[in-house]
């Protein structure tokens, strides 16, 4: 299973880098702002529809828990819990 966010137009799904509110293709130098909801989708469906920060992380190759936190907060995503045991629902 590749995970991350993956380029749409490389045909083996190269996966893409999170650089200031935008997602780039080290490959083919793609831009997308709207890449992160499509991989949402893809992950409800291959691991579920609960979400933590570290889950997030660790799926979508995020280093920092500060930036992924941020992430999260700008997602339309139902959250439950505080801090450490926040947990985010993926809504259809």
């Amino acid at each position: 299973m590749v995970k991350g966010v993956l380029c749409p137009h490389c045909a083996n799904g190269q996966p893409m880098n999170y650089h200031y509110k935008k997602w780039h293709c080290p490959r083919c130098k793609w831009v997308d702002q709207d890449a992160l909801k499509k991989a949402l989708k893809d992950y409800r469906l291959l691991v579920g529809p609960k979400l933590t920060n570290k889950g997030f992380r660790e799926f979508f190759a995020i280093d920092s828990p500060n930036v992924a936190y941020k992430l999260l907060q700008q997602l339309p995503l139902k959250a439950d819990g505080t801090k450490k045991h926040r947990q985010y629902w993926i809504m259809e």
